[in-house]
């Protein structure tokens, strides 16, 4: 007998993210913020999902109402992210965090047309962002860094 996916999985949550914008993406609308394109990868689900640290290191949370809206920064000595549109944060301004840790609650706060995760990456320096001046301020494609799920390309279709 051939076990199914919900017996393996009992009462976990399975959720495929679907890609809504791409790295680069709508130039038009990324202009006014100086930027060649989208400065990230935007994911969407259907529910209110929390979302997980792609990496352990530093916390800084802020909130604008023009930009990411409520975010959370992760820093180590490397890199950085950005996850952005939080609905809440479940992390403090100066924590420090683990990779897997329960980080926010994907929302639709700052510049957002929809509830969805903005996850932006960019390396660094000696403390400093690398290529700042690369038109995205340094920000870079996080899917060539990023494990992307069976069915999570913009398609969301599972094949």
């Amino acid at each position: 007998m051939q076990a199914t996916a919900s017996k393996i999985l009992g009462e976990w949550k399975v959720v495929w993210p679907r890609v809504t914008q791409e790295f680069g993406g709508n130039p038009q609308t990324y202009e006014k913020f100086g930027m060649k394109g989208h400065n990230g990868m935007d994911f969407g689900t259907d529910g209110d999902d929390n979302i997980f640290a792609p990496m352990a290191g530093k916390c800084t949370v802020k909130h604008d109402e023009g930009g990411y809206g409520l975010h959370v920064r992760i820093k180590d000595s490397t890199k950085e992210v950005v996850l952005a549109h939080f609905a809440k944060a479940y992390v403090t301004d100066g924590q420090y965090i683990h990779m897997g840790d329960k980080v926010g609650k994907m929302g639709n706060t700052g510049y957002s047309f929809g509830k969805h995760l903005h996850y932006g990456l960019r390396f660094l320096d000696d403390g400093k962002v690398r290529d700042y001046d690369n038109g995205y301020f340094g920000y870079v494609d996080p899917s060539k860094y990023t494990i992307r799920w069976k069915g999570s390309l913009s398609t969301n279709t599972l094949t």
